[in-house]
């Protein structure tokens, strides 16, 4: 019995014993699964944060977020499969390029202001048709250098020195663009930097955005249109220029002239001979274009102005003003044109001729002819928003015609010396008569083709 005691005794103890181990093993397993899950996720999540993803931001791969220098970059690049695109955003602050750096094909390299490349001394950046996206901040610093091509629309001159960052010149500087059958895209560039478009089009160009473009030294010609805006200029012109000179002159004016902006052809006193027509064409962007004799002068009524430009030794017409889209406005001057016999076709014998130009103005001027066969004092035409003020007309077969659909106002214009033939001829158009009536000889108004008159 003793011993029966004894070894049931033992047994309960032994027993015991083997259940606490038990229960020890049980927590020991558990531990270690959640440790093992602990470190297995530490493990994957930083795993997960050097897998490449669609976009990477280049300065969370470097120590602390801080350590922008060219190893993190190579490191970086180097821990990207080649056969996975991404956009590596280049961000955080500049980056010092103490190592050679090569980009692989794969990279999409998206530069941020603030950020750009500090290439040390004798460092070399190697990129390999890289497509690359910037704006107008510097994305190379340092006397280093970098070579190979990037794909690009257009190279900003802010990005650094082009001879020793030679990354290509974009698109906008190496191609010549077919747009469309009879379009025509050329772009001209130096070192990567483009200096001429030229867009030679039979369609028509609605929009252009000029905000993107370093109008200080490129030009952008649309059609024959400047992309670079004139500033409110006085172009002066003397009588002992020669008419080339004067053309030469007019030519110099940038043709986007916007709103409020001014040009001012100012003609100094005194005759001008000249022996071709002077034109004015196609400036645009809603300013005003003055071509003026002296301001000073009284207002209208005399057949005699301080300056007077002579187109009467040949057969031509005189000021030549079409397809503008900016106001045009000429005053004060003498204008005479030779009309001894009716001019062939396609001439236009006028002082002054208004086409396709959204509004003209002539006031206090006076337009001669040399005889009544031929010729209109002022013709506007295609159209017109026109108005007609304080101008005299001499000698010359019509004051004022106006035709296909344009619409002038005519105030306080008379006639002198010799009449004009008619008045005023309106045809398919409208004419407003306001105060004094242009007499002639024939008639002082006329109308065919459906043209009207308002007035007295």
């Amino acid at each position: 019995m003793g011993i029966h005691r004894k070894d049931e005794r033992e047994r309960i103890h032994y027993r015991g014993d083997i259940t606490m181990i038990k229960l020890k093993r049980f927590f020991i397993g558990w531990a270690a699964v959640v440790l093992c899950l602990v470190l297995g996720t530490t493990v994957l999540a930083q795993s997960g944060a050097r897998t490449a993803s669609t976009d990477i931001y280049a300065r969370n791969y470097t120590y602390g977020g801080t350590n922008r220098v060219a190893y993190e970059l190579t490191n970086l690049v180097n821990d990207i499969p080649i056969t996975r695109p991404v956009r590596l955003h280049i961000d955080g602050g500049p980056w010092t390029i103490n190592a050679n750096v090569d980009f692989t094909t794969n990279i999409t390299l998206v530069m941020y202001p603030g950020c750009p490349f500090n290439v040390s001394t004798g460092i070399v950046m190697s990129f390999s048709n890289n497509p690359l996206s910037a704006l107008d901040w510097p994305i190379f610093t340092g006397w280093g250098t970098a070579t190979g091509n990037c794909d690009f629309i257009y190279r900003w001159p802010d990005w650094g020195d082009e001879g020793r960052f030679r990354i290509g010149d974009g698109q906008l500087g190496t191609n010549i663009w077919n747009t469309g059958t009879n379009n025509l895209i050329t772009i001209t560039a130096t070192n990567g930097i483009f200096e001429n478009i030229t867009v030679n089009s039979t369609g028509t160009f609605d929009h252009i955005e000029t905000a993107s473009l370093n109008v200080t030294t490129t030009n952008f010609v649309v059609a024959g249109r400047d992309m670079a805006a004139q500033e409110s200029i006085t172009i002066g012109l003397s009588n002992d220029m020669s008419t080339a000179e004067i053309v030469a002159k007019i030519a110099t004016v940038r043709k986007f002239v916007p709103y409020p902006n001014n040009v001012f052809f100012q003609f100094s006193n005194g005759v001008y001979a000249l022996t071709s027509r002077l034109t004015f064409q196609s400036f645009y962007g809603g300013g005003h274009i003055y071509v003026q004799g002296d301001t000073t002068e009284d207002g209208g009524g005399s057949s005699e102005r301080n300056v007077t430009l002579d187109f009467s030794s040949g057969n031509r017409p005189g000021l030549y003003i079409h397809d503008n889209d900016c106001q045009v406005i000429v005053r004060k001057l003498k204008i005479q044109c030779k009309t001894d016999a009716s001019p062939t076709v396609g001439d236009l014998y006028a002082p002054v001729g208004f086409y396709r130009t959204g509004y003209g103005q002539v006031t206090a001027c006076a337009l001669w002819g040399t005889s009544t066969n031929s010729g209109d004092g002022i013709h506007y035409s295609d159209g017109m928003q026109g108005y007609c003020e304080s101008n005299v007309f001499v000698s010359i077969n019509s004051g004022v015609r106006i035709s296909d659909s344009s619409q002038v106002t005519l105030k306080d214009c008379t006639s002198a010396l010799t009449n004009p033939c008619n008045g005023m001829i309106v045809q398919s158009a409208i004419g407003h008569r306001r105060g004094l009536v242009i007499t002639g000889a024939v008639a002082n108004v006329l109308t065919n083709y459906g043209g009207v008159t308002f007035g007295p």
